[in-house]
């Protein structure tokens, strides 16, 4: 039996392409922001097997002392938005 190859999923995207994702996924994005949350590097969007998207969207407060993560499944894009 054939090993299965190890492929990433994640979608390349910059910072400002995640941050119009949260805006558009989640929505008190705006208002965590402004109240001092920054997005973490660990958020993301993946491609799934079915061709849907998967979006991660994790925030943190500025001091560390609370995290927030948004998990979005089954997200249909257009051939344009990503």
């Amino acid at each position: 039996m054939a090993r299965r190859k190890n492929r990433s999923w994640r979608v390349k995207i910059d910072k400002a392409g995640l941050a119009r994702l949260g805006s558009a996924l989640v929505h008190d994005h705006d208002d965590m922001m402004a109240r001092g949350y920054v997005m973490c590097g660990s958020s993301g969007l993946w491609r799934t097997r079915r061709g849907t998207f998967t979006a991660r969207l994790a925030y943190r407060c500025s001091d560390r002392t609370v995290s927030i993560v948004h998990t979005i499944r089954g997200i249909q894009l257009g051939a344009g938005d990503v």
